[in-house]
C-alpha cells in the first residue's frame, strides 16, 4: 500500500500516530507530508537534522517538506495546501491517509485537515483514500468536540521504538503533567490498548473510505 502521514508540524506525526507508522512501514510505502517549518533558524537547522533521522527511524520512502510558517496557517493558504495534497494523491495514489483530527484546538491542524477534507471529496473517482483522523495530544485532548475513535491498531511491538523516537524531540516533551510526556503518550496508548483488547494501541476515526478495499 502506499500511505500519506500529514503532519502539521514536527512530532505531531510520533504522537499521533508513531506506532502505526512503524508497524506498517515494514511492508508498505509511507511518505511524510511536513506542512510547517520553525521560525528560528537555529531550530531550523536542528530540525533537518531531526527529519533525517526520523526518516531512517520510521523507514520512511519520501519527506515532503512545504516549509510554512508555524501559527501563522490562515484559510488564505487553502489553495496552496489543497493543490499540493491533490498533486501528491494524484502522482502517488494513496490508499491510507492519516491527518489531525479536524477539531484539535490548534488552528494550523485544522487548516490542514480543512485542506485534506476539500482536496480529496469522495465523489471524485479519482479519490480512492480512506481518511483516518489521528489524536495528538495537547491538541485533541482539549477539543470541546470530543475525539471518538472507530479504528484502533494494535502497537504493542512497536511501542517502545515509539518513545525512544519522541525522546528526540527534547524541546517539545515535558516532563508530567506536561500534556506532551511520556506518561502521557504511555497512559493514552494503554487506555487506547483497554479499549481494544491490547496491550498498547493507537485510535483514529475514519472518517472517509473512499477505497474499494472490503
Amino acid at each position: 500500500m502506499n500511505i500519506l502521514i500529514i503532519s502539521p508540524h514536527l512530532d505531531d506525526e510520533t504522537l499521533g500516530c508513531g506506532g502505526t507508522i512503524l508497524k506498517y512501514s515494514k511492508k508498505d510505502n509511507i511518505d511524510l507530508l511536513l506542512a510547517t517549518k520553525p521560525s528560528n533558524r537555529d531550530h531550523h537547522k536542528k530540525n533537518k537534522k531531526l527529519i533525517e533521522s526520523i526518516k531512517v527511524d520510521y523507514n520512511l520512502k519520501n519527506v515532503i517538506s512545504l516549509d510554512l510558517e508555524t501559527m501563522s496557517l490562515t484559510f488564505s493558504n487553502l489553495n496552496f495546501l489543497i493543490d499540493k495534497i491533490r498533486y501528491l494523491n494524484k502522482k502517488n495514489k494513496y490508499d491510507i491517509i492519516f491527518t489531525p483530527y479536524l477539531y484539535d484546538v490548534h488552528t494550523d491542524h485544522q487548516i490542514i485537515t480543512h485542506s485534506v477534507i476539500i482536496a480529496l471529496k469522495n465523489f471524485r473517482k479519482e479519490n480512492k483514500s480512506k481518511i483516518y483522523f489521528y489524536e495528538t495530544l495537547s491538541e485533541t485532548n482539549f477539543s470541546t468536540n470530543p475525539f471518538k475513535p472507530n479504528t484502533y491498531i494494535d502497537i504493542s511491538k512497536e511501542f517502545k521504538k515509539k518513545i525512544q523516537i519522541l525522546r528526540k524531540f527534547k524541546s517539545e516533551i515535558g516532563s508530567h503533567p506536561f500534556p506532551r510526556s511520556v506518561k502521557s503518550v504511555e497512559a493514552l496508548a494503554i487506555l487506547r490498548g483497554s479499549e481494544s483488547n491490547t496491550r498498547y494501541a493507537e485510535s483514529f476515526y475514519l472518517y472517509n473510505d473512499n477505497s474499494d478495499i472490503l
